[in-house]
């Protein structure tokens, strides 16, 4: 009992302490932002705090909202689904004149653009910077610091990153150490397909089976492929897969004897939600410490569990931010409908 109350609270505190630094974050223009330019971010030199934002990789705009600077956002990729940023028109690296037309001069993205894209952005003044993915906690802090800085400077948007990083890192770390001790831990994987795509030891997914007190099966692979690595050798205890799988690994006679399929510990969870990089990793390695130990999750006192208090948590969350997030991208969005008509 006492370790499901840890679970739940250091969850809890997580999530509003996030909360609270993206609440201090303040909007464009607040006291203390627009300074510590220029930011020199893989080799792109902004000199002064962009005027607008498009974010085209759903884990970079988690980023962006863990931090709370989604009131610089003018357009999303559509692969941000995120509820906060629904307002926001979706734009692609093919459409310069959108992202031009909302008023964007800097794009976050984590894809490299082809050489026509990044010809046109040029041509309309608009810098792009592409940040790749965290692979470890080194770089998930570097990430976050990068955005920060990209948006709000070195001082105020950098420190920023730090913290929320640290945060996010730190409640991972008491995840770890909540789970109980076994003496050998149970081996999952993570399958993003059928074909043989599966989070590997070199992705931050792949990091991610050790805070939740997995073994991955595949952490010896490389760039997400499981060529020369087997399922069936590895037989996981668990296996974890992305939203429409489940049903096909449970009928395929390929995994019938596999551990995980005998004994139906097949879970499904979203892409989305393993590779954002936001608030959203606390979701994920939840997920797969709920499954993997549900002595965690159960509360004989209610029916309360870890996705009912990160859910009950993120509403709270997200109460207290869409009355300053919705309501700034709103903002921009009357703020440009008036330019139009002015």
């Amino acid at each position: 009992m006492k370790q499901i109350k840890k679970i739940g609270a250091l969850l809890l505190a997580a999530v509003l302490s996030l909360s609270i630094l993206a609440g201090c974050g303040g909007a464009a223009g607040s006291s203390g932002t627009g300074s510590g330019y220029p930011v020199t971010v893989n080799e792109v030199t902004v000199t002064s705090q962009p005027s607008g934002v498009a974010v085209l990789s759903d884990s970079l705009a988690d980023v962006v909202l863990a931090l709370g600077y989604e009131a610089q956002l003018k357009g999303k990729s559509e692969s941000c689904t995120q509820e906060e940023l629904s307002v926001l028109p979706n734009m692609t690296l093919d459409d310069v004149g959108a992202i031009s037309g909302a008023g964007v001069n800097l794009v976050l993205t984590d894809t490299e653009p082809t050489a026509e894209q990044r010809t046109a952005l040029e041509g309309s003044n608009i810098q792009l910077v592409v940040l790749s993915p965290a692979t470890n906690r080194e770089s998930l802090t570097e990430l976050y610091r990068s955005v920060g800085s990209l948006l709000q400077g070195q001082q105020v948007g950098a420190e920023r990153g730090k913290k929320v990083a640290n945060s996010t890192l730190l409640t991972l770390d008491d995840i770890a150490r909540s789970i109980p001790e076994r003496t050998i831990l149970p081996t999952a994987c993570y399958l993003y397909d059928l074909e043989g795509t599966a989070a590997t030891g070199d992705t931050f997914v792949g990091m991610l089976f050790s805070y939740a007190g997995l073994i991955n099966i595949f952490e010896s692979g490389s760039n997400n492929s499981t060529e020369g690595a087997s399922i069936t050798t590895g037989n996981p205890s668990y296996i974890f897969c992305d939203t429409g799988l489940r049903e096909k690994i449970l009928s395929s006679s390929k995994y019938k004897k596999l551990s995980a399929v005998r004994n139906g510990r097949v879970y499904e969870i979203d892409a989305a939600t393993m590779r954002r990089q936001g608030g959203t990793i606390l979701k994920a390695v939840a997920d797969m410490a709920g499954a993997a130990y549900p002595e965690l999750v159960e509360d004989a006192r209610s029916d309360d569990n870890l996705s009912d208090i990160l859910n009950e948590s993120g509403e709270a969350e997200k109460t207290t931010k869409k009355t300053t997030s919705s309501k700034s991208v709103k903002e921009n969005t009357a703020e440009k409908e008036s330019s139009k008509a002015d």
